[in-house]
C-alpha cells in the first residue's frame, strides 16, 4: 500500500510539473502573439496603388492584404471586370 501512495504522489508531481509547463508555454505564446500584431505595421495597397485590382472594381483594404469587387453592373473576380450585358427587349 505505501509503494501505491508514493507511486499516486511521483505521478501528482509529474502532472503537476506538467500542467505548469504547458500553463507557462501558453502564456508566453499569448504575450508572444500580442507583441508581434503590436509591431505588425499595415501597407495600405489601395492607397498607395500597388494592387492589382481591375479599373472597374473596388479595392478594399484589410490588415496585410486586400480585396478587389468588382463595381455595380462589371462581372468578375475583382482583377478581371468585364461589363454585364444588358438586353433592352
Amino acid at each position: 500500500m505505501g509503494v501505491l501512495i508514493v507511486l499516486a504522489k511521483q505521478v501528482i508531481q509529474a502532472m503537476g510539473s506538467f500542467v505548469q509547463v504547458f500553463f507557462f508555454s501558453f502564456i508566453l505564446s499569448f504575450f508572444h502573439t500580442k507583441l508581434k500584431k503590436q509591431k505588425l505595421i499595415d501597407i495600405d495597397e489601395c492607397m498607395s496603388d500597388t494592387h492589382n485590382c481591375d479599373v472597374d472594381s473596388t479595392c478594399t483594404n484589410n490588415i496585410g492584404s486586400f480585396i478587389c469587387t468588382c463595381n455595380t453592373g462589371y462581372s468578375g473576380d475583382g482583377i478581371s471586370c468585364y461589363g454585364i450585358l444588358v438586353s433592352e427587349y
